[in-house]
C-alpha cells in the first residue's frame, strides 16, 4: 500500500489506529475501517494527481525556459546577420573611397575628405 505524505505513516497504520480509537467509543468496527478505507484512498488518489501535476507544470517551466532561449538565440543570429551586413556595405564603401583617393579624384569635392582620407 503506498504511504502517506512519502512514508510518514502507512494506510494499514492509520486505519488501525482509529478503528481502535472508535472501538472504544462503542462504535461499528468494520462501518468505521471501510469510512477510513474510502477517505485514504480519495486523498491518495488526490495526492497521486497533485504529484502528477507538479511533474507537468515542471515540464512545462522546463519546455517554456527553452523556447525562451531558443527565441534569443534567433534574434542574437539575427543581428549578427545585420551586422554582418552592415560591416560588408562598410568595407565596400571604405574599398571604393580608397579606390578614387587612389585614382585622384574623390566622392565629394570637399577638403575635408581629403584631409580624412590622406592619412
Amino acid at each position: 500500500m503506498p504511504k502517506i505524505q512519502d512514508g510518514a505513516i502507512s494506510i494499514e497504520d492509520f486505519s488501525r489506529a482509529i478503528s481502535k480509537k472508535k472501538n472504544k467509543n462503542g462504535s461499528d468496527s468494520k462501518k468505521t475501517e471501510n469510512t477510513i478505507k474510502t477517505f485514504i484512498d480519495a486523498y491518495t488518489e488526490w495526492y497521486e494527481k497533485m504529484l502528477d501535476c507538479k511533474k507537468a507544470q515542471e515540464e512545462c517551466i522546463a519546455k517554456q525556459k527553452e523556447l525562451q532561449q531558443t527565441k534569443l538565440d534567433n534574434i542574437t543570429e539575427q543581428f549578427e546577420g545585420l551586422i554582418e551586413v552592415a560591416t560588408s556595405y562598410q568595407n565596400v564603401s571604405d574599398s571604393m573611397i580608397h579606390m578614387l583617393t587612389a585614382q585622384g579624384r574623390t566622392a565629394v569635392n570637399d577638403e575635408k575628405f581629403q584631409k580624412q582620407y590622406d592619412n
